[in-house]
């Protein structure tokens, strides 16, 4: 009975062990990155957020909402949202960029996204092209961009 309770002991120490650890490995791998327009930007993740379920004509999905903060400058910020699932081109939906008062949206049809894995808490992809202040009085070029979120 002794060694059996030894046992367990061990056993639900080893559980906890990597069960913790899991959740450490899968924030550390995670980033987005990009050229801005000479400049290359890392991002760390702040939050991963699964948004709904919303139901349109019938149809029920989930969105994922993604915000990184540039490693180095806590004043850029970027948000990220798509349909939680699918995979393909130009399904990023929302791609904001904040760099201290001014705020970047993506510019339709100069910018392309392509998403290469959407599920199992993976979030993968590619993305450049044209932000801009709603004014268009500021541009940025984005290229070389990736987001690799794990959540």
């Amino acid at each position: 009975m002794k060694n059996n309770l030894i046992l367990l002991a061990v056993l639900l120490q080893i559980m906890i062990t990597f069960s913790c650890s899991s959740d450490d490995d899968n924030s550390s791998d995670s980033f987005i990155k990009a050229r801005f327009n000479n400049t290359n930007v890392e991002f760390k993740i702040t939050s991963v957020e699964e948004l709904g379920p919303f139901t349109v004509d019938g149809y029920t999905y989930f969105d994922i909402k993604v915000i990184a903060e540039a490693k180095n400058d806590p004043n850029k910020t970027i948000i990220i949202s798509s349909e939680k699932g699918p995979i393909g081109d130009n399904l990023i939906w929302r791609f904001d960029y904040y760099h201290q008062s001014l705020f970047y949206s993506k510019v339709d049809g100069l910018f392309s996204t392509n998403i290469t894995e959407n599920s199992h808490n993976k979030y993968i992809g590619v993305f450049s092209g044209t932000i801009r202040t709603s004014d268009g009085s500021n541009v940025i070029t984005l290229s070389n961009g990736v987001f690799n979120v794990h959540y």
